[in-house]
């Protein structure tokens, strides 16, 4: 049994040094969007940059506009499987329905 703690004990410090020694070295800056996405045209990899729509979310918004047919108004968008409303609340803004979409993200100084 002793030797199980010693065990545990080393892995326990391991990862607390590589805690300590990563905290100088990542950086969190923080994205900002700026620019729409027409939820009409755009591909998947745009729509995934919207905030609370990731890849699959982005595959399923494709899908649905490709059997349905285009949106007729942004909230339409809340009909594709997986979205509710308060995801539709964090991407509001960047959404319209003709145009070209112009989404970048821009990353802030700390």
């Amino acid at each position: 049994m002793h030797r199980v703690q010693k065990r545990v004990m080393v892995v326990l410090l391991m990862f607390a040094v590589a805690f300590i020694v990563g905290q100088g070295n990542v950086s969190f800056a923080k994205a900002k969007l700026q620019g729409h996405v027409n939820i009409n045209t755009a591909t998947e990899a745009q729509l995934a940059m919207l905030p609370g729509i990731g890849e699959k979310l982005a595959k399923e918004i494709v899908a649905y506009r490709t059997k349905i047919g285009p949106f007729k108004t942004t909230g339409d968008i809340i009909k594709v499987k997986g979205l509710k409303d308060k995801k539709f609340e964090k991407f509001k803004d960047f959404i319209i329905l003709e145009g070209e979409t112009t989404i970048e993200e821009i990353k802030e100084k700390k």
